[in-house]
């Protein structure tokens, strides 16, 4: 303590592009941490993951290692990358059309170019391996491409039933919390420098039936641990876990338009940032004490925070302004 007195940091971990999750978690990526989200199919888990990892890549300049589980190619992948940095509607890059819609877009669609070259992005589809041999393709990768000692952000898409043909009897639940188990060890005590971890890990995993969201309002929702599927050692070994849904009909009529598309619950924090109040206490809200959370707009493959559930309430309160809300797509220059 006195040591750290004599020679305070200021960061923990390398922070994202949300300034609210920063200010209240803290950073999601803590060397020898795992971060979940959890989500139903189809609702964003990949597309958060990938977008956090990739924007604080090109913020601290550390590469990115992305273990995909055989469900996405590298081409949908970039797909997907290219329309969040450049703006540019996805299906003109997938269809090759971009060339024929205006001398804008094709500015757009190239001035990222300059911007990948800085980005270390490494794919490998892990579809089929069991996870001895991830974690043994995860160590040789850190030790012959990164570097003893240099930071590195590990993203696995995502946790499910391994295939693992030395499973013999072992149930799902088994099988799952042995990988999470493995996974975790490897960051926390295997890969270390000077005694300490240096890689975080960032995953998702889906979400039971209980997580299902559609044609139901926020009544009949439930946003707790309850949903997550699989394994509760999923829960038990990671430092932060959230959950990720798309808002209901009745949610976007409340809160407004401005305020999202997706809400980002948290269900566990290890850790926490300097505004600890935006985790532990519950917000008024009428007549109602409700736990906080964080608006996201998710648009063409890129996230933007809009502000948390107290920035609502004054915003009903006040009818002032949303400062956190983000219009348009940031530069990556700022990053």
């Amino acid at each position: 303590i006195e040591e750290r007195g004599n020679n305070p940091i200021e960061e923990f971990g390398m922070f994202g592009p949300h300034e609210k999750v920063n200010n209240i978690y803290g950073s999601l990526l803590r060397p020898g941490n795992i971060t979940v989200i959890v989500a139903r199919s189809g609702v964003g888990k990949t597309q958060f993951c990938m977008d956090y990892a990739t924007k604080v890549a090109l913020k601290y300049d550390v590469p990115v290692l992305h273990f995909d589980n055989g469900e996405m190619s590298k081409e949908e992948l970039i797909i997907r990358q290219c329309p969040a940095i450049s703006g540019v509607p996805s299906h003109l890059l997938e269809s090759g059309k971009w060339r024929q819609a205006g001398e804008d877009i094709v500015n757009k669609v190239r001035s990222v170019w300059g911007k990948i070259k800085t980005l270390k992005f490494y794919y490998y589809n892990v579809g089929g391996m069991d996870v001895d041999a991830m974690i043994n393709t995860l160590k040789r990768f850190y030790f012959s491409k990164v570097g003893r000692g240099n930071k590195m952000i590990f993203s696995f898409d995502y946790i499910k039933t391994s295939s693992d043909k030395q499973s013999g009897n072992k149930s799902e639940w088994q099988m799952v919390g042995e990988m999470v188990d493995k996974f975790k060890k490897c960051i926390q005590k295997e890969i270390l420098e000077d005694g300490l971890p240096v890689i975080p890990m960032i995953t998702s995993v889906q979400s039971n039936r209980s997580g299902i969201t559609n044609n139901r309002n926020s009544q009949n929702i439930i946003d707790d641990e309850s949903i997550v599927s699989l394994s509760d050692r999923i829960t038990q070994f990671c430092s932060h876990m959230f959950i990720l849904r798309q808002k209901t009909t009745d949610e976007i009529a409340d809160d407004g338009s401005s305020f999202g598309t997706h809400k980002l619950i948290n269900v566990k924090s290890r850790h926490l940032g300097k505004d600890i109040a935006g985790a532990c206490e519950p917000v008024q809200v009428g007549d109602n004490l409700r736990k906080n959370f964080i608006n996201l707009q998710f648009k063409n493959f890129n996230i933007t925070e809009c502000g948390d559930l107290r920035d609502i309430v004054a915003f009903r309160n006040t009818g002032g302004d949303l400062i956190h809300t983000q219009d348009t797509i940031p530069s990556f220059d700022d990053l």
